[in-house]
């Protein structure tokens, strides 16, 4: 009999002690993380991201959400395969996103991710960045100024044309277009001497500068075009343009990188 009371304290102070070890563990805390792998993708491009998770009870699932409509509403892009992994998800059109992974036992919530910003870049042309009313424009004809012009073997379409150089003669640079700050990345630029209005052995030059970044500055002879893609990172910024000869005509054409259609 006594012995059987020692086995039965024995056994109490055993499970009192396991009971006391469980409450004194903690609860293991849920997590759900995710990242895009480029922040800055090209427009319908597929979006690389890698996402993971722990501390979720068993049967629970992720799910890449994405907001939408002026409600900011959370809308379901795709479950994800597992508790970790990498995964490309579908482009979106040019724009600024906001992204999250939710994670879900059922229909219940059981964490969210951070939020995350996406932005998607597409084409927009010089003649949009132009129409913005802040842009100080100082192109006799204009901007844009849609027209045509032979260079070399070419047919030109330009939207900025300067029909001559005035004082602006190499390495003398005006100060064409002030463009203020944009939603672009950068800027693809193209341009030529008109055969018309510019003289054979002569050469123009066309700079972009901004205000955290070197100047960019690309040449072209007569009879050529030359194309040259400039780096922007939001800032205002100016264009800028150059010549052997005040004589000197300059035809130009470009198209921006931008996460918003008007470029601002």
């Amino acid at each position: 009999m006594r012995k059987s009371a020692i086995a039965v304290v024995l056994v109490s102070a055993s499970l009192l002690w396991s009971g006391t070890q469980a409450l004194a563990m903690p609860a293991t805390r849920e997590k759900v993380y995710f990242a895009f792998i480029k922040s800055r993708v090209h427009a319908h491009h597929g979006i690389a991201l890698k996402y993971s998770a722990a501390g979720l009870p068993r049967g629970s699932a992720l799910y890449l959400q994405r907001q939408a409509g002026t409600a900011h509403a959370w809308q379901q892009v795709r479950r994800l395969r597992g508790l970790s992994g990498r995964v490309i998800a579908p482009g979106v059109p040019l724009g600024q996103y906001a992204y999250r992974v939710e994670a879900k036992r059922g229909r219940r919530s059981l964490k969210a991710s951070r939020v995350r910003k996406l932005y998607s870049y597409g084409s927009v042309s010089i003649g949009t960045l132009c129409s913005n009313s802040k842009v100080v424009d100082n192109a006799g004809n204009g901007c844009p100024y849609s027209g045509s012009t032979q260079v070399g073997s070419h047919i030109f379409q330009y939207k900025i044309l300067v029909n001559n150089n005035g004082s602006s003669v190499y390495p003398n640079f005006y100060q064409l277009i002030q463009f203020p700050a944009t939603t672009c990345r950068s800027i693809s630029i193209t341009f030529g001497m008109p055969a018309d209005s510019s003289q054979s052995g002569d050469t123009a030059y066309i700079e972009t500068v901004e205000q955290t970044k070197d100047p960019a500055v690309a040449s072209a002879g007569f009879g050529s075009l030359a194309t040259f893609r400039a780096q922007l990172d939001g800032h205002p910024w100016f264009l800028e343009n150059a010549a052997t000869s005040t004589n000197d005509g300059i035809a130009i054409n470009a198209t921006a990188s931008c996460y918003t259609r008007s470029g601002y």
